[in-house]
């Protein structure tokens, strides 16, 4: 950052660079701090809580919340160990199911 004098006022300015992403993000936190809502979006997800009062999440929410890539809960599901439905060609999955198989995953412990 760099510091400007303002010769007609007294308290000095900032000049800062940002990227696009960094003043989206900036942007983005400011609209969700003045109309209330929070951001646990992960990487691009969506902004508001999609997971907030809805008792189904599609792929992408899922992912987000058990901070997987959508593939590896797609190959969860395909070996059976996580249960899904499948609505036309959406695929969503109960958030309690979601819920019980992160827990039920082992933590495992890293040797240094």
């Amino acid at each position: 950052m760099k510091e400007m004098n303002n010769s007609s006022n007294q308290e000095p300015t900032l000049a800062v660079s940002l990227t696009v992403g960094q003043l989206r993000a900036l942007i983005r936190e400011e609209l969700l701090r003045s109309t209330g809502q929070r951001d646990h979006g992960i990487g691009g997800a969506p902004v508001s809580s999609p997971e907030a009062g809805r008792p189904y999440l599609n792929l992408k929410e899922a992912a987000g919340m058990a901070r997987l890539a959508p593939s590896t809960i797609r190959l969860y599901i395909r070996k059976g160990e996580l249960k899904a439905h499948k609505v036309g060609s959406r695929v969503i999955i109960k958030k309690e199911d979601l819920e019980e198989f992160v827990e039920s995953q082992p933590i495992a412990q890293l040797d240094n």
